[in-house]
């Protein structure tokens, strides 16, 4: 006698006796002779009877795959009539041993898959959505004993399908979330999708101001902040300040070079006081010798035309008659007029008493006399400059040299208004009074009177083109770093704090449909924890880049063009579409084991 197992009416497998060399029916007819006598006990498989035993691995593994390929062709024929659920029956309990084996399990799985690999190429196949639909039609596809295990069957293949479309799309990532921390390319690809994400839709805006940052005053280096002008990237930037001392170390030295370059920038146009000596030394030797020539210049009178007697006839200049001889007496000249003609020496005190008349009248308000009396005086000089020839060329040169000198006397009310009274006592300046500057800017004829006392309406009148370009820019570069500052509006960021950490469970959420959000959430930094606490390391390695790139605005646009998602490919394609027919073919195969 030989020992066999078989499955009894209560679907358990029992070792009966039967003689050695019985065929299967044989076999079944030993068998319930005994089960009428008394249940038997069942047993793991032992090797007694088993079709199994002196099968090599490979030979069991491709066994169980044929055995996987024949029970969907017998689904199949099942559901078309041609197979029914005796059949099925019939055919699992010749198939167990093979089955039990881990060999076999391992080759049934594969073979489902095998037979599944068609559906791969199913439009749809690698969503969610198909790959649930795909494993719902393979598992009522598969052979059963019952309505149960069909039902089993669908939910299972449908289960499997969706689940294998979120790992072929999460498994990756994740495991690129572990690793990417830990080696400089994944440590800037991090930085780079961090920028991404702060600079939200218009990241592809930021790049482009990123790859050429205007520079306005030379030696004032812009942050990413400041070239962007993007409330995302501000607050990244005002985050990482209070996450990473390093960062904002290295911040807050940009922030102080760039004002002392532009301080600097005004400091060149106002010049230092030895300076504005020396231009005025230059400007009084340039004129000098003309003016004294005027000053010697006789213009006989009685035969010229009546121009300068109808001037002279003018109340201001006849009361000044008297003031331009007192003035001349007392500067040693004793008389400013001569019988028949009129000297450039008169004629420039009584243009001196004129302007004491003018100056009377401003400080009274008298806004109309002002202007009158100015006419008088420019008729004056304008009659003077075409009889004096020397007296004309000595108002241009002197005109002529005092540019510069107007120039830095501008630059330097200019200066006051950037600089507040207590920085120019610091080392290391922390402050600007950016408006207050600005405003004097924007209100050019005020500040050029106030600087110069003269009346003009651009900056452009006093100042050379480059010194305006100057001033312009030290407002531009204010105005921007301005609206980067106010754009900012976080003081701390726990999505830039623990980027490695985030970034692996934004892997892992993404592609299960989630949104990022998420990663943020109260439930996710907790789940996070344990994957903080082991990436604290990779964490700084991460700021310290995001920190470069936000001193360094090409090197950040360099990190999120590095970023930018990458097509997936033939193979990547492939690995996405296998990994749902694994799935739901997993689930089947062993499913079915277990009915």
């Amino acid at each position: 006698m030989a020992k066999y197992r078989v499955t009894g009416p209560d679907g358990a497998k029992y070792e009966i006796n039967a003689p050695e060399g019985a065929n299967e029916a044989q076999v079944l007819e030993y068998a319930k002779g005994q089960f009428q006598k008394k249940p038997m006990q069942q047993i793991e498989p032992a090797g007694f009877g088993d079709p199994t035993s002196g099968m090599s691995t490979a030979a069991k593994f491709g066994a169980g795959a044929v055995s996987g390929v024949t029970d969907l062709a017998q689904g199949l024929g099942q559901m078309v009539g041609l197979q029914d659920r005796a059949d099925v029956a019939k055919s699992r309990a010749l198939e167990a041993p093979l089955k039990n084996t881990t060999a076999g399990k391992v080759g049934n799985i594969a073979g489902q898959v095998a037979a599944a690999i068609p559906t791969m190429f199913i439009p749809g196949a690698n969503t969610v959505l198909g790959g649930a639909a795909i494993g719902a039609g393979m598992g009522l596809a598969q052979p059963s004993v019952s309505t149960e295990e069909t039902i089993k069957n669908t939910v299972g293949g449908t289960a499997g399908g969706a689940g294998g479309v979120l790992l072929g799309r999460a498994i990756p990532k994740a495991v690129g979330g572990l690793i990417a921390p830990f080696t400089k390319s994944g440590r800037e690809r991090m930085a780079g999708d961090t920028f991404r994400r702060f600079a939200g839709d218009n990241a592809d805006d930021v790049i482009r101001a990123a790859q050429n940052p205007q520079q306005f005053v030379s030696g004032s280096v812009p942050t990413l902040a400041e070239v962007a002008q993007n409330p995302g990237i501000s607050n990244l930037q005002q985050a990482m300040k209070g996450i990473n001392p390093t960062v904002g170390n290295n911040l807050g030295e940009r922030a102080a070079s760039n004002m002392t370059a532009r301080t600097g920038a005004l400091r060149g146009i106002a010049g230092t006081a030895d300076e504005m000596a020396q231009q005025k030394g230059v400007r009084d030797l340039m004129s000098e010798s003309l003016y004294a020539a005027a000053d010697k210049a006789k213009i006989p009178v009685g035969v010229q035309d009546r121009a300068i007697s109808k001037i002279m006839e003018r109340p201001s200049l006849q009361a000044a008659w008297g003031q331009a001889e007192k003035m001349a007496r007392e500067a040693g000249i004793e008389t400013v007029t001569s019988k028949g003609e009129l000297t450039g020496n008169g004629l420039h005190f009584l243009k001196m008493s004129l302007d004491d008349q003018i100056g009377t009248a401003k400080r009274a308000g008298a806004d109309s006399e002002v202007r009158l009396l100015s006419n008088t005086k420019e008729a004056l000089q304008g009659w003077m400059e075409k009889n004096i020839p020397e007296y004309g060329k000595a108002r241009t040169a002197y005109a002529e040299w005092s540019k510069p000198i107007n120039q830095m006397e501008v630059g330097r009310v200019l200066l006051d208004k950037l600089e507040p009274a207590l920085m120019k006592y610091a080392e290391t300046p922390t402050r600007e009074t950016a408006a207050t500057f600005a405003r004097a800017v924007q209100d050019a004829p005020r500040t050029i009177k106030g600087a110069t006392g003269m009346q003009f309406n651009n900056l452009s009148d006093v100042m050379s083109p480059p010194a305006v370009n100057v001033v312009e820019g030290v407002a531009k570069d204010l105005a921007r770093k301005a609206t980067s500052e106010d754009m900012a509006r976080a003081v701390g960021s726990n999505t830039a704090q623990n980027l490695a950490s985030q970034n692996l469970v934004r892997s892992i959420l993404g592609p299960m449909g989630l949104p990022q959000s998420w990663a943020e959430s109260v439930l996710a930094n907790s789940a996070a924890r344990p994957i903080q606490w082991g990436m604290r390391g990779a964490e700084q390695g991460i700021q310290d880049v995001i920190g470069s790139g936000l001193l360094n605005p090409q090197l950040a646009a360099q990190l999120m063009q590095g970023a930018r998602p990458a097509p997936t490919g033939l193979l990547g394609n492939i690995y996405q579409r296998s990994l749902p027919i694994a799935g739901y073919g997993g689930i089947l195969a062993t499913q079915g084991q277990q009915q």
